[in-house]
């Protein structure tokens, strides 16, 4: 009766000692869901200023087409047609000015977002990698440990009966 008690306690150490590892190893591994979250939250706020960006550089070309459409229309109903001429020239000049003001002011805002998104990409890949190679060697290493513990727990138990 002694002897599985004492089989049952050597058992209940080395058991408890190995729980605590793979409590250690749910810890880390929320640890890692929580990072994927972080990266999930950046990317979507990357995606939003992009969307949003994108749509008021389109508002912004729109308003400034519809300028030069009503523009052209106010200068149409005057009826000069030698003055339209030139004036319709002008506002070609203008509106080509405009387009590349407004490509040079959306540009480094375009190229800016796009390299962070690029880079979260990568940083999150690579974050991917290391965790699912993090996961294995746990996986690998909590197996090897509960052989070890295996081993042990029967070595203790035939110490302690021989020590009887």
């Amino acid at each position: 009766m002694a002897k599985e008690q004492i089989a049952k306690g050597v058992d209940l150490v080395w058991d408890s000692w190995i729980n605590s590892l793979k409590t250690i190893e749910k810890v880390q591994e929320d640890f890692e869901k929580r990072a994927l979250q972080a990266f999930n939250v950046q990317k979507e706020f990357i995606e939003s200023s992009v969307s949003g960006l994108n749509a008021i550089e389109e508002e912004a070309k729109k308003a400034s087409k519809e300028w030069q459409e009503r523009l052209e229309n106010s200068l149409q109903n005057l009826g000069k047609e030698g003055q339209f001429i030139e004036i319709s020239k002008w506002l070609e000049s203008v509106q080509e000015i405009t387009e590349k003001a407004q490509n040079l002011a959306w540009k480094p805002n375009n190229a800016l977002l796009d390299l962070f998104a690029n880079a979260q990409k990568q940083i999150e890949i690579t974050l991917q990698q290391a965790i699912e190679q993090q996961k294995q060697e746990r996986i690998e290493t909590i197996s090897k440990i509960e052989e070890i513990a295996s081993q042990l727990k029967e070595t203790h138990k035939k110490l302690l009966a021989v020590a009887d």
